[in-house]
């Protein structure tokens, strides 16, 4: 079947006319959620004020440059243990989040209804899209090493080749790069063929919720 980009376009521009609320506000409202809980958890785990605190405190008792620049160094190491657990509930929130705004799409692609709240409806199934968002991580991660692991293996194999074979030899260098690039390029590209097939998984998961 042909595929006519034009009339999709057009379509595609017609269907974010007729939203209501415009596509173009819920877009905005879900890199607002997105970014500024980011941004506020950023800034949180830097504690500004305890840093301006202790550095006023130190001033005000004769501390000199170094002093000072060695207490600005060791804010926050007591952060540690929350800093971490404010990054795995923004791991969280921003994988539901994500989720939220695939369901959007899809229900505007659709022609149904679809709003500001849809970019909640991923907290509602928050542990099914956690764990469809892990197991994409360790199948991507997995296909990952399988490909580039004998690539590195098979540059380095034959690197050693042409280094005992033509020692010193500025040949035996540029043929040896030509080949790991050349390796290294194939095997990213097979990677991107194998990791991009779950990349409609969100979408799937989002149109039939009932699937495992």
């Amino acid at each position: 079947m042909e595929i006519d980009r034009k009339e999709l376009k057009r379509a595609a521009r017609d269907n974010m006319r007729a939203a209501r609320p415009g596509v173009m506000k819920v877009s905005f409202l879900y890199l607002l959620l997105a970014s500024g809980v980011s941004l506020l958890i950023s800034f949180v785990a830097a504690n500004p004020a305890e840093s301006i605190y202790r550095v006023a405190y130190a001033a005000l008792n004769g501390a000199d440059y170094e002093q000072i620049i060695a207490i600005l160094g060791n804010t926050g190491g007591t952060w540690t243990l929350g800093v971490a657990l404010l990054n795995a509930l923004l791991f969280f929130y921003s994988i539901a989040l994500s989720f939220g705004y695939t369901v959007y799409t899809l229900r505007r692609t659709d022609g149904e209804t679809a709003g500001y709240g849809t970019l909640l409806s991923g907290f509602g199934q928050l542990v099914r899209v956690v764990v469809l968002e892990l197991v994409v991580m360790v199948f991507t991660l997995a296909w990952t090493c399988l490909t580039m692991t004998p690539a590195v293996i098979a540059g380095v194999a034959v690197t050693m080749v042409l280094t005992i074979a033509l020692p010193g030899s500025t040949a035996a260098m540029v043929l040896s790069l030509l080949f790991i690039y050349a390796v290294v390029i194939a095997a990213a590209l097979v990677m991107l063929y194998l990791t991009g097939r779950y990349s409609l998984a969100p979408y799937i998961l989002a149109d039939h919720p009932e699937i495992s």
